[in-house]
């Protein structure tokens, strides 16, 4: 099984299991009694937006084929199963396993065959409706979304040191999408705890760009794992 493969069998592997064992708890945290007590005060509903916090932001972690990323993730209540979501991640690109070998001649480390080290900067931009479950737990609120996404896309010639390759750097631009599948986690509208598993398809155009010479690259998006931990307001 190729490793694109294994990663997508693993990541949705994951999402099931923490969907089953959230689901699981709530079933045996039910109470089996007679007696039922009315809350003194009316719950705050989702449906509600006047009493509900509409915005959030957070830190978002991303693992890839291509290594880890950073970026932020802000989101806005549209109503009771809409949220308008955008911000943006950087993460590096590649295709294949980069092992970096000892140099003896030039005696650094270095990456054989490489030709680029690519970095990107994508920007997000979407909507994401909730799914809703008869009896599932409101600590685990599942959701899908789709997004456009312009990307920024760094390249950097390959010459075995960082910071000579910088004054080579182009520039480029690229525009695709992104769907995604994800959770909620925890109380409603208080800390802000993400999973999702996304696929970003922004295509190079063209015979691609390569990282490792003969491998060109032709999508630089792929799929991503990703942790969103943050906060309303």
């Amino acid at each position: 099984m190729s490793k694109k493969y294994f990663f997508i069998f693993f990541s949705v592997s994951l999402f099931t299991f923490l969907s089953n064992n959230l689901y699981a708890k709530s079933l045996l945290g039910k109470d089996t009694s007679n007696i039922v007590f009315t809350s003194p005060r009316p719950l705050i509903e989702k449906n509600d937006l006047s009493q509900i916090k509409l915005n959030s932001v957070g830190l978002e972690l991303l693992l890839s084929g291509s290594g880890v990323g950073i970026g932020c993730q802000l989101e806005r209540i549209l109503s009771k199963n809409y949220n308008l979501n955008y911000g943006f991640f950087f993460s590096g690109k590649r295709n294949t396993d980069e092992i970096e070998y000892w140099n003896y001649e030039g005696r650094n480390f270095s990456i054989p065959n490489k030709v680029n080290r690519l970095f990107t900067l994508p920007f997000n931009c979407g909507i994401q409706r909730a799914i809703q479950f008869v009896d599932l737990a409101q600590s685990f609120r599942p959701f899908v979304g789709v997004a456009a996404m312009p990307m920024l896309i760094w390249q950097l010639p390959y010459k075995a040191d960082f910071f000579n390759e910088v004054k080579d750097a182009k520039l480029h631009f690229r525009a695709g999408g992104s769907i995604y599948i994800g959770a909620n986690f925890g109380d409603f509208n208080t800390a802000l705890i993400s999973f999702k598993i996304k696929y970003n398809f922004v295509p190079w155009g063209g015979d691609g760009i390569e990282s490792i010479r003969d491998f060109p690259i032709k999508n630089m998006g792929g799929v991503f794992l990703s942790l969103t931990i943050g906060k309303f307001f």
